[in-house]
């Protein structure tokens, strides 16, 4: 939410079709930055050599680097949110639990494996304090989906067990992937499997047994 993110925010920005254009450059710029070196070791000066925008330009829009990560994270945000959101909408029975959070898992995956700069910006989001809120925010806008969707499909539990489940499942689905992230491909790749197979189904299944 807006009242917990605590670092200087990306000014408003702009209006005019050229002036849109050279902060997607700056944005691009730094994914690929970020993505090849790491958030630490991506300084304005880098950016603007890579994105033929002047420092002095980079400043008008973005009063810091965390800034521009923070732009990222929330663009990166509003895309899981989204997914995470249609998945869920999808489920009407205490069946389609089970199917929708392995859609969740998979989804994650996919991002942290071929979204360019999703790993390092996540990083960011992790290192930094002045951004960890906006991973605290995205973290519980998806268990708050899930709960949605616990409800739907299990209209006995209670507003708050729902959201309990729903934050349960999120925190499974996030250990994994990062957990996955840190690891070799292939390690990694298996550790996905096993949350998928072992650990999810097993979780819901049980949940909707003793609430029914």
């Amino acid at each position: 939410m807006v009242e917990s993110f605590t670092c200087a925010p990306a000014r408003p920005l702009p209006v005019q079709a050229r002036s849109r254009a050279r902060v997607e450059r700056v944005l691009d710029a730094t994914t690929a930055l970020i993505e090849a070196h790491g958030v630490d070791a991506v300084a304005i000066s880098d950016i603007a050599a890579r994105s033929g925008v002047t420092p002095a330009s980079i400043y008008r829009y973005f009063p810091d680097k965390i800034a521009i990560i923070a732009t990222l994270a929330e663009r990166h945000s509003a895309h899981s949110r989204a997914c995470v959101e249609a998945g869920f909408d999808t489920v009407r029975s205490p069946d389609d639990l089970v199917p929708a959070a392995q859609a969740m898992l998979l989804g994650y995956q996919g991002v942290f494996d071929h979204v360019p700069g999703a790993r390092a910006i996540w990083q960011a989001t992790q290192a930094d304090p002045r951004l960890q809120a906006l991973d605290r925010d995205e973290v519980e806008a998806h268990a708050r989906t899930i709960a949605r969707a616990v409800s739907r499909a299990l209209p006995q539990v209670d507003a708050d067990e729902a959201l309990a489940m729903g934050r349960l499942v999120t925190g499974i689905v996030g250990a994994a992937v990062r957990g996955a992230a840190a690891l070799p491909p292939e390690e990694g790749l298996h550790l996905i499997t096993l949350c998928r197979d072992v650990v999810l189904p097993p979780t819901l299944t049980q949940f909707v047994a003793r609430v029914r």
